[in-house]
């Protein structure tokens, strides 16, 4: 059913059924000539008389066209009732996504710089390449898997360059030695490419390592004895 908003004595009053806008005139407290109303769907207020729709039908003499410009109202005063917009739903949130850096390739790259420092040292240079290998290898998965969250690949592959480095130059230093300390005193003095100070500490070292050598098996064979 219709609802219909109507104007009395210059207040705008409504919604209200056809039904009541009836009996509202037939009290006395809506004048269809003079009252206006209106509906969703209407252009703007009428005087009720004016509408097809209801029962109060039209005035009998048509009003002369030029004494109807003549005397035509403005636009009406009252408003249209409109329902309020549905509020507006929040944007979603754009706030970029904070980008950290990857543990692993800071581990990486820690781990190849003792790795590669400390190549003469097989104890520590060994273990600490063979950790940055590990670390920057997962590394670089990981960043590659989330480019949006992680970085630091640069760290990482720096990491696996001084990884590999420090384990190549441990391994070659170990061989290095291993090969010097199968030979004799007379033999290191006579390598002329080895510095003449590196010569004399190489030999003592030797010298003293095969003393000690000698005792231990001295030590063994006197346990051994009945």
């Amino acid at each position: 059913m219709s609802q219909w908003y109507y104007s009395h004595d210059g207040q705008q009053k409504g919604p209200v059924p056809v039904s009541e806008l009836s009996r509202l005139a037939s009290a006395g407290d809506f004048d269809p000539e003079t009252d206006l109303v209106w509906r969703e769907g209407m252009p703007d207020w009428q005087p009720a008389v004016t509408v097809d729709d209801l029962p109060f039908g039209k005035p009998a003499d048509p009003v002369p066209v030029e004494t109807v410009e003549a005397s035509a109202p403005g636009p009406s005063p009252y408003q249209s009732p409109v329902e309020a917009p549905a509020p507006t739903p929040a944007p979603a949130s754009t706030a970029p996504v904070p980008v950290a850096t990857a543990g692993l390739a800071i581990a990486s790259l820690v781990c190849g710089v003792i790795g590669f420092f400390t190549c003469f040292l097989w104890c520590l240079a060994i273990p600490a390449a063979v950790a940055a290998i590990i670390t920057g290898h997962m590394a670089v998965s990981k960043i590659k898997a989330e480019p949006e969250r992680l970085k630091g690949k640069g760290l990482a592959t720096a990491g696996l360059v001084s990884g590999y480095l420090g384990l190549l130059l441990a391994v070659l230093y170990g061989i290095a030695m291993f090969w010097l300390v199968t030979r004799s005193p007379e033999q290191i003095e006579n390598m002329d490419w080895i510095p003449e100070q590196y010569r004399e500490s190489i030999s003592h070292q030797i010298e003293m390592q095969r003393e000690m050598q000698e005792k231990i098996e001295q030590e063994q064979n006197r346990s051994t004895e009945p």
